[in-house]
């Protein structure tokens, strides 16, 4: 029998296929993250707001159609990002934790997957050390949601120098922590949310040190092996 040929791909899968199989989808990844995150704040009074629309949509969509590879996670992964989506549309729930959990799980999730194929066996490349960045990243934006859910459940755990804290500030508080910044503009002063940011402390300054350090290391020596090659 003659072999059947392999199916003809659409532009659409074709993508979607070369980016599951390159490590490009990290480097992609990083721009878009940041983009719909941390650097969006200062940009919201400037842009028109269906553009950090737009940016998280592509964000989630890249997080589950190309960094989730396990159907199962990535299924639990697009469920979490469509209610994400619908609550952000149509509003509803707003500051409040039917926000914040599906969120703060559909990141959760997204984190799990790429720490797994950050550090999975085989060449460290550029992209692998931008996916590594891209984690650091959606480790502060976690921690950031968490301490916004428990200031919403304990209203109160996280104060300002002028009052209660805003979300913008509970995230501001989480990436100060997790680089070990510590302004002390933003403090916890709940017990709970105090054990998070010593948890997200240790985070900060081990993350870059080991795990990171790790990878440049690897990749040090996978480009000298490729030197002497040639």
């Amino acid at each position: 029998m003659t072999p059947r040929p392999p199916p003809v791909m659409g532009p659409a899968a074709a993508w979607t296929s070369w980016l599951r199989s390159q490590d490009a989808a990290l480097s992609v990844f990083v721009p878009l993250l940041l983009g719909s995150t941390v650097l969006s704040w200062p940009l919201r009074a400037l842009l028109p707001v269906w553009v950090f629309d737009f940016l998280a949509v592509g964000t989630v969509l890249l997080g589950v159609l190309v960094l989730v590879p396990n159907p199962r996670l990535a299924f639990v992964a697009g469920a979490f990002a469509l209610a994400v989506l619908v609550l952000r549309v149509i509003g509803y729930g707003h500051g409040t934790l039917v926000e914040t959990g599906p969120e703060l799980a559909f990141f959760a999730l997204v984190g799990a997957a790429l720490a797994a194929r950050v550090f999975r066996p085989g060449r460290i490349t550029v992209h692998r050390l931008l996916g590594a960045v891209a984690l650091f990243v959606v480790l502060g934006v976690c921690w950031g949601m968490a301490y916004q859910a428990v200031n919403l459940a304990w209203p109160g755990s996280i104060r300002t120098n002028g009052g209660l804290a805003s979300p913008q500030d509970a995230m501001w508080m989480s990436f100060t922590t997790l680089t070990t910044v510590g302004y002390g503009d933003v403090v916890p002063v709940f017990p709970f949310a105090r054990s998070l940011a010593a948890l997200e402390a240790l985070t900060g300054v081990l993350f870059p040190s080991v795990l990171i350090g790790f990878l440049l290391a690897d990749f040090s020596r996978s480009r000298s092996r490729d030197h002497d090659a040639s």
